[in-house]
């Protein structure tokens, strides 16, 4: 199965949330904030993220949002992780493709705390 999970970005903090998954609050220092209170938009300055069930060639999560570096016929492509017509993709800007696990990502930043490196 699957697993879930999300995690949070504070627009007016500029940082991630921290998340009390026992109970789906997050917290950040202007209190906390519930899963689904998050996800219904009820806290515009919280962006949630989700994850895309894939590990990079560190072990590390990846989430929407992330931007990746991998390797394509001896070519070095960098592309940010988004959902797009039902499924995880990579875009960048030539376009976008589907996630898939034939190659071996590593994370290099996030849209919030790294865009430049989209450029």
């Amino acid at each position: 199965m699957r697993e879930i999970k999300f995690r949070v970005w504070d627009k007016d903090d500029k940082s991630f949330l921290d998340l009390d998954s026992e109970h789906g609050e997050y917290f950040g220092p202007n209190g906390r904030a519930y899963l689904t209170e998050i996800l219904e938009g009820l806290h515009e300055e919280l962006i949630p993220q989700q994850f895309t069930g894939l590990k990079d060639k560190n072990r590390v999560d990846i989430y929407e949002g992330d931007i990746i570096k991998y390797y394509l016929n001896g070519r070095e492509c960098t592309c940010k992780v988004t959902f797009d017509r039902f499924c995880w993709r990579l875009a960048d800007k030539f376009g976008s493709f589907p996630l898939t696990t034939g190659l071996e990502y590593e994370i290099i930043g996030n849209i919030f705390e790294s865009p430049e490196l989209l450029k």
